[in-house]
């Protein structure tokens, strides 16, 4: 297989696996458990993993590690804001924003690289805008609260998840097309800003858990599963819940290890070009996981979500190629 070919499979495949996080949080969600719980052992996973790659032959630069830890707050802040959005609208439309943060990265290249922004790619991004709009308009799932969600609160967490999610794009399109490096710096120092990376999240997500279960220590003052308190109010209690919990965990673990590992495989294959064609599998994977596997209504409005989203990746896709 031609290296172009192998490099663009890793960056899908890498959408695929991604995908796979989305599913563990709705299955977690049905069994009342949040995203943070779902993910509190699977990054420390991650964190051991990228450590134990070998070490890169220079030592990593700081902005590399400042760039990584940064990562790693915003991605808790977006998992935070993921346990929001889930509760006030379906799966489609939540999956399709945090597929579509590949759109940050292309316009960080075009302003401070100067890459050149293809007519093509513009037109992607007007579609981007499009695919938010059609997300507002989605029907609530059946276990979200009851009453139709406000249209402009349900996009503002979605706008909030897409800025928080995209920051992590961010950082490794600036890594792979940084200048003044023989060597992009995402394949010299891809490992260690990961591990930074996972590391950074890890602590938010225990301090998180741990401020949880030292505000439900003190019924008296705040009363479990009140605000602040849904990660004990959901803890399992059950042997089998026990089980559900590590199975989900592990699926977290591949699908969050698994993509970013294949991310870091995509090598040299350009940012614009990685990070679309992971957008593209893993927005119609998590889409299409939702209608056929989690029966959310495919209503006009998801199809045509759907179509732009799709679309927006594939012309942001092929003017990278051009």
């Amino acid at each position: 297989m031609p290296q172009h070919l192998l490099l663009s499979l890793y960056a899908s495949l890498s959408g695929v696996a991604f995908a796979v996080i989305a599913v563990a949080y709705r299955l977690g969600q049905a069994r009342g458990l949040r995203p943070l719980q779902i993910l509190a052992l699977a990054v420390l996973s991650g964190t051991v993993f990228f450590a134990l790659q070998p070490a890169p032959a220079q030592s990593t630069p700081l902005f590399v590690i400042v760039l990584g830890i940064v990562s790693g707050v915003t991605q808790y802040a977006a998992i935070r804001l993921v346990y929001h959005a889930l509760h006030l609208g379906p799966l489609s439309p939540l999956w399709c924003m945090i597929s579509l943060n590949f759109i940050p990265a292309t316009l960080y290249s075009w302003l401070i690289y100067h890459h050149p922004l293809a007519a093509m790619q513009i037109v992607g991004l007007l579609l981007a805008v499009a695919c938010a709009v059609l997300a507002s308009r989605q029907d609530k799932p059946p276990h979200a609260a009851s009453g139709p969600p406000h249209p402009l609160l349900y996009t503002t967490v979605l706008i909030a998840v897409f800025a928080c999610n995209s920051f992590v794009n961010l950082a490794m399109a600036d890594l792979k097309d940084h200048l003044g490096y023989a060597t992009p710096l995402f394949e010299t120092h891809g490992d260690r800003f990961l591990m930074v990376m996972y590391g950074a999240l890890a602590v938010c997500l225990w301090t998180d858990l741990g401020v949880s279960r030292v505000r439900a220590a003190r019924p008296a003052l705040v009363a479990v599963g009140g605000p602040g308190n849904e990660d004990v109010a959901a803890a399992p209690t059950s042997a089998f819940s026990w089980r559900v919990l590590l199975a989900l965990l592990l699926l977290a673990a591949v699908g969050s290890n698994g993509g970013l590992l294949l991310t870091r495989m995509s090598g040299s294959l350009p940012a614009s070009i990685t990070f679309t064609l992971s957008g593209m599998a893993s927005l119609l994977t998590g889409g299409l996981v939702s209608v056929l596997f989690f029966r959310e209504r495919a209503s006009p409005a998801w199809y045509a979500m759907m179509l732009c989203g799709a679309a927006s990746v594939s012309l942001v896709n092929l003017a990278g190629k051009s």
